[in-house]
């Protein structure tokens, strides 16, 4: 039975003031190669802290660094909103001596409807109907780029594989508190391997 990694329920978290190293910024950092292959885990952790999420599998593990802040888009034409959540993650996979395999950094936005002074959401709500179209091994990533825009966060599974999130979000203030994932693993040539749509309530 397959076991989704999920990336529901971080908090909305407002960029420090200028001077701080915040975690936008090492993240920002990693992805421009300060995390290399060869690195140990140990190394990593270090330097951006503990994961957000990380899991093990045939003796390779994955760690998941994400980010997520509220900025005032300075192109509310594109968005058709005046707000967007920025979703800056790394993932990083180590292989069996615990050394970085691979390293994929994405940055990824999702749309809100205000300005998280009170209750807000962001993103676009999925219906199961939404999903009923995708066809293991014969749709893409592609496809499903142009159904449902560009995804929140790409990154790898503990396997290698390409993973696609799409997340829609609903909170209070800076809080997310409720998530829907569409989570979607694809193989070498961007076709779907396997897919979950999911509701997560706090707690969950």
């Amino acid at each position: 039975m397959r076991v989704w990694m999920s990336l529901a329920a971080f908090s909305i978290v407002l960029l420090l003031p200028s001077g701080c190293s915040t975690p936008a910024e090492r993240l920002d950092s990693a992805a421009a190669g300060k995390v290399h292959e060869g690195q140990s885990q140990q190394e990593v952790r270090q330097m951006l802290g503990p994961p957000q999420r990380s899991e093990s599998a045939e003796g390779r593990s994955l760690d998941v660094f994400v980010f997520l802040s509220n900025k005032r888009t300075a192109q509310p034409s594109l968005w058709k909103r005046d707000w967007v959540i920025e979703a800056r993650s790394l993932f990083v996979l180590y292989d069996t001596h615990q050394k970085v395999e691979n390293v994929v950094g994405h940055l990824g936005y999702l749309a809100a409807n205000s300005g998280f002074q009170l209750d807000w959401q962001a993103g676009y709500p999925f219906t199961p109907e939404d999903v009923n179209g995708i066809q293991r091994e014969v749709t893409t990533g592609d496809d499903l780029i142009r159904r449902f825009g560009q995804p929140t966060v790409e990154g790898l599974d503990v396997r290698g594989q390409r993973m696609l999130w799409w997340l829609f979000l609903r909170g209070h203030k800076t809080r997310a508190n409720s998530t829907q994932e569409l989570i979607v693993t694809v193989d070498g040539k961007s076709v779907v391997k396997d897919f979950v749509l999911r509701n997560i309530q706090p707690g969950a």
